[in-house]
């Protein structure tokens, strides 16, 4: 978000602390309007209302539940969203009296979601109400850890950079936002240990493993449960030390967790773990949760003029990225919002310049970036079209080529026989290994491409045309991406085997 939040907003007082330190003149000013007073209530009272529907409805459904699932075998997942409803409608297809059960509603829109929550025999959400002990015991042992921590002589040293303290803020920060975000999980995990003990699943599937999901995992372990990760994220091996940094971490809330088994979806996944090795054991799937194009092969051309009427007879080139906020940082394989937008600029200038081609923004709306933002920070051109309805696939299905960073979609893309350009104007991070296009280069064609200057992404595109949509492509380019038949199992058959195993 462009501002500071209530719990964030110290730069003022970093501000005037290192002003004092160095003797010089400081001033602060506001510029930005706070929210009101009055909103601030009503968002209060509505999170509180949610939470207090959410409790009922979660006492109500764990007692009555147990009455439609009875005879049944019931799969846990933690919701249906990025393509899992599709894993969990295949084990439902191959097992009779099947019953999936989820911790989270998949509607985006908010209607929907109070109504799944309500109506639906499928979800059933977990409150953050908790009247247990074990809460306040919680809460009260995190209290006194960091008062603790705070008291000892260590405790203010560490926090000193360059003759500046920073304790109080950061004893601040673990007091009003850390702690509370800690309790909710506790509280979470509460109701979910109780929602495991009543409905005892054959198998829990997840496709993301942070907060109380990740608590899900090591829940599973404990009462022996089958339980399998099937990461909705991009995995690939970290080519320096900064890579490992941030893709080792990003990890553990993807793919390196208590899970006893993780999918692997292509073999980029499998050369991570290569070199970050992880204790759940590995099935080989192919592409899970990615998008799959194939049902669009004899609507392709109607599609086109469905998306790109004005366009269909150009080269589409489909920019798919996620920036990332401060809050989710990972400054090095991920994309911050200046540098998405830059970026996208870029593009457009190059593009603008080669009638061949026609350029689709590919863009999801956010609570930090949304449509009415991005519109006006975008150069004005008619090369290019902004697209935020609509499915992914339907999109990646129109596309000649996919251009982004470091997006999961590179590797959609691949797995489909789509070409990826990846473009990176501070030429700092290429993130599947690719032809790099320059013209002190002769560059092959190939499936992978890499741009790392705005400098020489017009004659990359020049190039493109000329090569890649002009001449044969050789299959052998997608083997490395992809799996074999013959190495991939089917997730509802290789469980099949433990189903039997358990009542046996």
């Amino acid at each position: 978000e462009p501002f500071l939040s209530d719990t964030e907003g110290y730069a003022e007082v970093i501000g005037e602390r290192i002003a004092r330190r160095l003797n010089v003149g400081f001033e602060s000013f506001q510029f930005l309007k706070r929210k009101s007073t009055k909103k601030l209530l009503f968002m209060k009272f509505k999170k509180n209302a949610v939470e207090i529907t959410k409790f009922a409805v979660y006492q109500i459904k764990v007692n009555f539940l147990p009455l439609l699932t009875r005879n049944k075998k019931v799969i846990l997942s933690t919701s249906r969203a990025y393509n899992l409803g599709r894993v969990l409608d295949r084990f439902r297809q191959t097992f009779d009296n099947v019953h999936v059960l989820c911790i989270n509603s998949s509607k985006r829109k908010y209607l929907q979601e109070l109504s799944a929550l309500i109506f639906s025999a499928e979800v059933i959400q977990l409150p953050t109400i908790c009247m247990s002990r074990k809460r306040k015991y919680f809460k009260e042992n995190q209290t006194n850890l960091i008062s603790e921590i705070e008291k000892s002589k260590k405790g203010g040293e560490i926090f000193i950079y360059r003759g500046i303290s920073f304790k109080d803020l950061i004893f601040k920060r673990i007091r009003e936002d850390t702690i509370p975000a800690l309790c909710e999980v506790y509280s979470k995990t509460i109701y979910l240990d109780k929602l495991l003990r009543k409905f005892k699943p054959v198998v829990i599937i997840s496709q993301m493993a942070r907060g109380v999901n990740y608590n899900l995992g090591e829940l599973a372990s404990l009462y022996n449960i089958p339980s399998v990760l099937i990461s909705h994220g991009s995995h690939v091996p970290p080519e320096n030390e900064y890579g490992m940094i941030e893709w080792k971490e990003h990890g553990s809330g993807l793919i390196n967790t208590h899970y006893r088994y993780v999918a692997i979806q292509s073999p980029w996944a499998r050369a991570y773990i290569d070199k970050i090795p992880i204790k759940s054991k590995q099935i080989i799937t192919g592409p899970v949760l990615f998008v799959d194009i194939k049902p669009y092969e004899n609507v392709h051309k109607a599609l086109r003029e469905k998306i790109i009427p004005k366009h269909s007879d150009k080269i589409i080139l489909l920019h798919a990225d996620t920036p990332k906020q401060r809050m989710g940082m990972r400054l090095y394989v991920y994309q911050t919002v200046d540098e998405y937008i830059f970026n996208i600029n870029s593009l457009i200038r190059a593009v603008e310049q080669i009638k061949a081609y026609h350029l689709i923004i590919r863009y999801r709306p956010q609570s930090y970036l949304s449509e009415k933002s991005i519109i006006p920070l975008l150069l004005k051109s008619d090369c290019y079209t902004v697209c935020s309805d609509g499915t992914f696939d339907e999109y990646l299905a129109v596309a000649d080529m996919l251009v982004s960073y470091s997006s999961t979609t590179i590797e959609e893309a691949l797995q489909n026989k789509i070409p990826v350009l990846q473009y990176d104007s501070h030429g700092k991070y290429s993130h599947i290994p690719g032809q790099k296009l320059d013209p002190s280069l002769r560059p092959k064609i190939d499936s992978c491409y890499y741009v790392d200057s705005e400098d020489r992404l017009k004659w990359s595109l020049d190039w493109l045309v000329e090569n890649h949509f002009s001449k044969p492509i050789p299959d052998s380019v997608w083997e490395r991406h992809t799996f074999n038949d013959a190495e991939k199992e089917t997730l509802p058959v290789y469980f099949k085997g433990l189903f039997h195993k358990r009542e046996n």
